[in-house]
């Protein structure tokens, strides 16, 4: 069967499930869907949007769920399902019910304590009590999350052992119970049990000296389980940079956090075979990624994998907006030194120029200049002399 132009190996072995506001997506391209039913929810891996996904791109037919892919593809970019080289049959292709992800993706709650310029509402508690949800989140949920949260609890107890990796997602995990409650069913089941499992996630390390001791505890106890840890550290620029982009976020208190995870939680660790860093690629820190860079290579920490982790949305600090001023981008980031990290500084450069052949939408970078004037004036900052280099962004204007 010639399906090669369909396939993708995400619908049969990755699911993400958010618990608070009811919905689900196939793939981290696809957009979410709310679920209808508690039946729905109880059997969230087979529902029949889920598994028509799977009969469409079996037999060659593109669904619409994986639109974005096919966009891409078609119009000669690279889509999602090729850079991560996921365009390929899985084992079991043919069969449209399975019994369970290989990996799986949970969010339980937006809680968390910073509220970062490139965020929203869904993914920030403060950035919720400010500007509220979006009203399609309000009005489109079907599912109580309490039903959500004890369904998909009980499922974990049923069906770890069929799941390879757990991905937490938030917010903050190291402030939510959930994140402890993962924990505790990992601990509970050991590796001569269930097979070895990772568990992995993304923290901002901005948390509280009790919060420190905790989480930094339930990972060394995972670990002495027998289990894998793969952490993602958030880390979108250096010194006030950061603080920038992290509202609320205090550079000293959030290094002495970034360096006690990462002197115990590192490549040498037993049971870690990566980490990240988490850089929110965004039109404000383009230019600064290799400063980050050289600095996790100054702390002793030059091995983490620099990570894009793309913003898209909110639209606010999306790149492709820049069009071909995105240019002077590049010039500037060509002449910085990536350390080891040449594949990501290549990346980089990729992907701004694959906007390059736009014009700039100057609606919309003057809105983004008004707002940035205000912020700036509600925290104190000045943008331009945090990020010299970012002139660029609103010359001959």
């Amino acid at each position: 069967m010639n399906n090669t132009d369909t396939i993708c190996a995400y619908p049969w072995t990755w699911f993400s499930f958010n618990v608070d506001y009811g919905m689900w997506r196939a793939c981290p391209r696809s957009e979410y869907r709310w679920f209808q039913t508690e039946s729905e929810v109880d059997n969230f891996f087979n529902t029949k949007t889920e598994q028509k996904i799977r009969s469409d791109l079996y037999n060659g037919i593109r669904n619409s769920n994986c639109g974005d892919c096919y966009t891409a593809e078609d119009s000669g970019g690279l889509s999602y399902r090729k850079v991560l080289k996921k365009d390929y049959a899985v084992d079991n292709a043919s069969s449209v019910n399975v019994v369970a992800p290989k990996v799986i993706e949970l969010k339980f709650s937006n809680l968390c304590n910073l509220k970062c310029v490139f965020c929203a509402s869904v993914c920030s508690s403060l950035w919720e009590h400010e500007t509220g949800l979006p009203q399609q989140y309000v009005d489109n949920q079907k599912v109580p999350a309490e039903y959500m949260r004890k369904s998909i609890f009980n499922w974990l107890d049923t069906n770890i052992n069929q799941v390879d990796s757990i991905m937490y997602l938030g917010g903050e995990p190291a402030i939510q119970k959930e994140f402890y409650e993962i924990v505790d069913i990992l601990l509970k089941n050991s590796p001569d049990k269930i097979g070895r499992k990772e568990l992995t996630f993304s923290t901002n390390t901005y948390y509280p000296e009790a919060y420190r001791k905790k989480f930094e505890t339930a990972l060394q106890n995972v670990l002495d389980a027998g289990h894998t840890v793969f952490p993602r550290i958030s880390l979108d620029g250096i010194g006030n940079k950061q603080s920038y982009q992290r509202t609320n976020l205090k550079w000293d208190h959030f290094e002495y956090n970034m360096l006690s995870f990462l002197e115990k939680f590192n490549t040498t660790t037993p049971g870690i075979r990566k980490i990240r860093a988490n850089i929110a690629l965004n039109i404000v820190n383009l230019v600064y990624c290799g400063e980050i860079v050289q600095y996790l290579d100054s702390v002793g920490f030059g091995n983490i994998e620099p990570h894009y982790n793309y913003i898209v949305r909110p639209e606010m600090f999306y790149m492709r907006h820049w069009g071909n001023k995105l240019n002077k981008a590049i010039d500037i980031i060509q002449q910085q030194d990536f350390k080891k990290h040449s594949v990501y500084k290549d990346h980089i450069i990729k992907m701004a120029k694959s906007f390059t052949n736009l014009e700039p939408d100057i609606d919309h970078i003057n809105e983004t200049k008004k707002w940035l004037d205000e912020y700036d004036s509600k925290q104190g900052f000045n943008f331009l002399e945090m990020f010299p280099e970012n002139r660029y962004m609103f010359d001959e204007m």
